[in-house]
């Protein structure tokens, strides 16, 4: 399942944390409770063994859609998905625009 086929429902979209389980508590990505993800948590739970190379190109996809919300160019992609996904201007439909570009 990529990650836009996981976060495609607005209902397993979230922000804070990577995972969370039904009662909102946060959890580890390969938790089998885990029903919610954030942009980043969605992507290292589609792409366990590729995550890094899907997560560029997701930063990529930020960098070129919503270049204001781009906050660090540290070579650490993790912050700005994390960043992106969490503050208060980005929709669930950003985070399926960025998926999308990213054809992750």
């Amino acid at each position: 399942m990529t990650a836009l086929q996981l976060l495609s429902n607005p209902a397993r979209w979230g922000k804070n944390r990577m995972a969370v389980d039904a009662d909102g508590k946060g959890v580890r990505l390969d938790d089998s409770k885990a029903v919610k993800f954030c942009l980043l948590g969605g992507v290292k739970k589609s792409y366990p063994d590729g995550s890094w190379q899907a997560i560029q190109k997701v930063s990529d996809a930020i960098a070129k859609l919503f270049p204001n919300r781009l906050y660090a160019r540290t070579g650490n992609c993790d912050i700005n998905l994390h960043r992106f996904n969490d503050t208060p201007a980005t929709t669930h439909a950003d985070v399926l625009k960025v998926l999308t570009l990213a054809n992750v």
